[in-house]
């Protein structure tokens, strides 16, 4: 009798420890896609400064992703 309660416990731990891995898991490339989209907004955000910057350098203002100046496109 004791070696079936022994059994059932064993797989219990295995199920558990399945069940553990796969949350890690989980987790793990969640936290990575976290970090990838992090880094590609980060890297437009930077571009649109730095095209923010040129604008202004040349006179212009920034409107619509486009640089103007004296209300035509330049």
């Amino acid at each position: 009798m004791m070696k079936s309660s022994n059994k059932s416990t064993n797989s219990q731990r295995k199920s558990i420890s399945k069940d553990t891995v796969v949350a890690f898991l989980s987790l793990l490339v969640f936290a990575l896609l976290l970090g990838f989209s992090s880094s590609i907004s980060s890297y437009d955000f930077d571009k649109q400064s730095e095209l923010s910057a040129r604008c202004r350098s040349m006179g212009g203002e920034m409107g619509n992703g486009k640089c103007f100046k004296d209300g035509k496109e330049i």
